[in-house]
């Protein structure tokens, strides 16, 4: 019965937005990043590396950015690099890998984030957000997902029923 929402058993009309095609499109020119990212919290390089580590863990953190007295970003520290002397003794620098547009579409999101933890979000070549694996658990993904998992049902339930019970 749930094919028929999706192709009318009479006249064999394709409803719209019953192709995997179209869902995903939708999420490609809509979906993007800025709906996910989260805003990028920054210690100084002057700071105490072992207050930037609890920082970081009472967040449940495990990487930010690095200002300097200026508040441009210098870099970057990790928490478990974090034990003694200043945080400038462990900032490691960004790498442009590590960095993506804030306009990337969700899907290339889902793609990307297969290899990697994490992504520095940016706009205008400034790092603006962090987006993160665990972010793919916010309603708009979710919602992006569940359609697929739909359609599938939608379409294995027709095939089972062409294959079953038209003959």
């Amino acid at each position: 019965m749930g094919y028929q929402l999706w192709m009318s058993p009479q006249t064999g009309y394709r409803r719209q937005g019953t192709r995997f095609e179209s869902l995903r499109s939708i999420f490609l020119e809509n979906a993007k990043l800025l709906s996910l990212l989260e805003p990028i919290l920054c210690c100084k390089d002057t700071d105490s590396a072992s207050d930037a580590k609890h920082a970081l863990e009472s967040r449940d953190f495990d990487v930010t950015c690095v200002v300097n007295d200026d508040g441009v970003i210098v870099g970057q520290i990790e928490r478990k690099a974090l034990n003694h002397g200043l945080v400038a003794e462990h900032v490691k620098a960004i790498e442009e890998e590590q960095k993506i547009d804030e306009n990337t579409s969700l899907v290339h999101l889902l793609h990307t984030l297969e290899t990697t933890e994490f992504k520095y979000v940016t706009r205008d070549d400034q790092i603006v957000g962090i987006v993160t694996r665990s972010d793919l658990n916010k309603p708009i993904p979710r919602t992006y997902l569940f359609g697929v998992v739909s359609l599938f049902e939608l379409h294995i339930n027709f095939w089972i029923n062409y294959r079953c019970f038209s003959r």
